[in-house]
């Protein structure tokens, strides 16, 4: 599959030899950011843009894949980790087995012993004796499903892309690449005033803080139906991450969704995006331009530490959390402000730019060019108007 790579590693995460059993760890577009609450998961799992699964397999020299089981799945019997998928393979191989399930249970000693369901082959029927003594075929080469290496990427990523729908984003749009970022110029910010210290709370016991901090950013009433939401920290982190690597950020959107959608009109023989799509968006461009920049910045530099607890919670490298802040913010301002009529294409249930500009965007920045030329644009203004003040000198503490 196109953009996705594939490795076999073991317990010390380099890669094991060909033959060798180890854990799935995969690198695509459809990558989860994290396990949703699971700080511990997550540090395990998600090394970067590497996502390390449960699944053993291992990969011969031709490039097959066989499937080991998972390590999540093993049983502990008298003191040795088995597989499950190892006694199946060995079952199947009787004459006498059509299908076969292993499952752990508990004897009355409270050990745990794997227990056989067996389906019987046609032709045998099953019985309350004893099974007779068994052993496979030492010539006849172990089991596993194989399957070619272009069959387990596409596999790989139909999983990464149901964990997203349920984690991150919606259905994600064709890749493309990506354009080159607009340098941030603004007007030389604002001097902020002097500071006091804030003592700040735990993450999960921040909202009260930041509704705080927000209410005196804009005295726009829309402000308050967004802060109501829960976990608001970490909420923003997702999304700002979701911007900066390209990712449609909308799941976590929900409550900002118009009731008015993306829908086409048609001039003549040309298609083009009917303005009245756009209209729903202006309640929160407007938001967005009510607030003041400086404050802004002064009440992020305030909420930063419990952003960086929040991405590495996620399982991100080690790096702080303003350098995808500063990402985030570049992938907005380099999406074009569209003319008055952009012309659209039919593409399977929905359309598509015939500009092919546009569709090289990242599902992130289609999502707010389709806010509208009106609203894109206060809203990079607002944004030139952050980063400014971002980069002026933090004020001085006062001392209490």
């Amino acid at each position: 599959v196109p953009g996705y790579e594939a490795q076999i590693v073991g317990p010390d995460g380099a890669e094991v030899a060909s033959g060798e059993p180890g854990r799935l760890r995969i690198r695509g577009g459809s990558t989860a950011l994290c396990y949703w609450a699971d700080k511990a998961r997550s540090r395990e799992a998600f090394q970067g843009e590497w996502c390390t699964s449960a699944d053993i397999l291992r990969r011969d020299a031709e490039g097959y894949y066989f499937s080991e089981g998972r390590s999540d799945d093993l049983l502990k019997v008298s003191g040795i980790f088995v597989s499950p998928l190892e006694i199946e393979n060995v079952l199947l191989d009787h004459p006498a087995v059509a299908e076969v399930c292993i499952l752990g249970r508990e004897d009355g000693e409270n050990l745990l012993k794997p227990y056989a369901f067996v389906v019987p082959a046609a032709g045998h029927t099953g019985s309350d004796e004893p099974p007779s003594p068994y052993r496979p075929d030492p010539e006849k080469k172990g089991g596993g499903l194989l399957f070619p290496s272009l069959l387990a990427l596409a596999a790989i990523a139909a999983i990464g892309l149901l964990a997203l729908l349920y984690m991150m984003f919606r259905t994600p749009e064709e890749p493309g690449s990506e354009p080159t970022l607009a340098p941030i110029t603004a007007p030389t910010p604002t001097p902020a005033p002097s500071a006091t210290p804030v003592v700040l709370p735990s993450l999960d016991e921040s909202d009260d803080l930041v509704r705080q901090l927000v209410v005196a950013l804009s005295a726009n009433p829309e402000l308050a139906r967004w802060i109501a939401e829960k976990g608001l920290i970490r909420t923003l982190t997702v999304v700002t991450v979701n911007v900066a690597i390209g990712q449609s950020p909308r799941p976590h959107l929900g409550f900002l969704a118009p009731k008015t959608g993306f829908v086409p009109k048609r001039i003549g023989q040309v298609l083009i995006p009917d303005p009245a799509g756009f209209a729903g968006y202006n309640v929160m461009a407007d938001a967005v331009a009510s607030l003041d920049a400086v404050s802004a910045a002064a009440a992020y530099r305030t909420l930063e530490p419990l952003f960086d607890v929040a991405f590495q919670d996620f399982g991100m490298p080690a790096v702080r959390f303003r350098a995808m802040l500063d990402r985030a913010i570049g992938k907005l301002l380099a999406v074009p402000v569209l003319g008055a009529e952009v012309e659209l294409v039919p593409h399977a249930t929905s359309f598509r730019y015939r500009n092919p500009r546009y569709e090289e965007l990242s599902p992130a920045q289609k999502q707010f060019l389709r806010m509208g030329p009106r609203n894109v644009k206060i809203i990079q203004d607002k944004l030139r108007e952050v980063a400014a003040a971002l980069a002026a000198p933090a004020p001085r503490l006062e001392a209490e």
